[in-house]
């Protein structure tokens, strides 16, 4: 059975949908049905579904997959197929691949910063961002410096 035709293969869909349609003197359909948090929806083959998915599907429209349903009117229970507006989110990105090191070249970062060479250098010369050199080799740990010698109060000024 194509979704294409459903008002075709299942008139009695169309019929008991029709039950819930109440028109409207501005061009509304408004929905009498059922709603779950104020969306209309419709129960179809066991399983609940936006009625305004159905409305466009009696009409024969295909529907892009995981579309959402916006009306042109703006009231949330008009369900009239010149107000339905069928919306698909963007593509989600990719996300990022996460390069894994071996540990020649995570000790080779170590050492690099541990000798005082620049993030920025480190990176260029294993191949990765300057964020997993910050992470391997964490923050550049110089020596503290030896501590001034106090002079001896004994004396000394005059």
């Amino acid at each position: 059975m194509g979704m294409a035709k459903l008002s075709e293969t299942r008139p009695d869909v169309a019929r008991r949908f029709a039950t819930f349609v109440e028109p409207a003197a501005d061009g509304c359909a408004r929905w009498i049905g059922m709603r779950v948090q104020g969306v209309p929806r419709f129960t179809y083959a066991g399983t609940v579904v936006p009625a305004r998915k159905v409305a466009l599907l009696l009409a024969g429209r295909r529907i892009p997959a995981r579309a959402k349903f916006r009306t042109r009117c703006g009231d949330p229970l008009c369900v009239a197929l010149e107000h339905v507006l069928v919306v698909t989110p963007a593509p989600k990105r990719p996300k990022a691949v996460k390069k894994i090191l071996d540990p020649q070249t995570r000790a080779l970062i170590r050492r690099m910063r541990q000798s005082g060479v620049k993030i920025r250098e480190v990176a260029k010369a294993c191949g990765c961002d300057r964020s997993t050199v910050s992470k391997i080799a964490g923050p550049l740990r110089r020596p503290a410096p030896e501590p001034v010698a106090l002079r001896a109060i004994e004396g000394g000024k005059s």
